[in-house]
């Protein structure tokens, strides 16, 4: 009966998992394109954040002049204004496809800035019912670049917005990265020999 106790407990296998993941926020720059995401093809598969809240401004100033059948000039002023805010954890997406669901070829691009130094620009969608983008710009060769704000004055809604915020640094794109990590143990204990076996 010992035997069968000693045997039982020497067959005892046992295997022990664990499975975990952990998701962060990096700063986008070349050198992540490459070693993170996997090259410039599998941007369009990330999730991209701001590094701080932006807003979006436009002002417009209609102006009119009117005379009147007594002589008084009436002057008459039609302000309009918008804002658009886009927190820091506003998720985006790179544009890949315009609203009508066309293909688009220039969410990623490269081109020489006045130095000759070149850029990749990504075009970063915001909002779901608009193909209105922001572009980010970082020099290809410095791969610790990250992507800034490319310009200060965009195109948004068909109108001239100025963007604004916070510090003299602009603002930049983050990336949302998980690591799967798993870890697999397994054991056994040994069923030892008996003389003769």
């Amino acid at each position: 009966m010992k035997s069968k106790q000693l045997f039982l407990c020497g067959c005892v296998i046992f295997v022990f998992s664990i499975s975990t993941g952990c998701a962060s926020i990096k700063d986008l720059t070349p050198s992540a394109v490459e070693d993170d995401i996997g090259g410039e093809i599998y941007l369009g598969n990330c999730q991209y954040f701001l590094s701080k809240d932006i807003e979006l401004r436009y002002v417009n100033t209609l102006e009119g002049r009117d005379l009147t059948d007594s002589g008084t000039v009436v002057i008459s002023r039609d302000t309009r204004r918008d804002t658009i805010r886009i927190a820091y954890s506003t998720p985006g997406i790179l544009q890949t496809k315009n609203n009508a669901g066309t293909t688009v070829k220039d969410g990623v691009r490269h081109l020489l800035n006045k130095s000759g130094n070149e850029l990749v620009i990504v075009k970063i969608l915001f909002e779901k019912s608009n193909d209105d983008f922001l572009e980010f710009s970082a020099l290809y060769d410095e791969p610790n670049d990250r992507f800034e704000l490319s310009n200060n004055q965009i195109t948004y809604n068909g109108q001239e917005y100025t963007v604004r915020y916070k510090g003299d640094d602009p603002p930049y794109l983050r990336y949302k990265i998980l690591v799967k990590e798993r870890e697999k143990e397994t054991g056994r204990r040994a069923k030892g020999r008996r003389v003769g076996s």
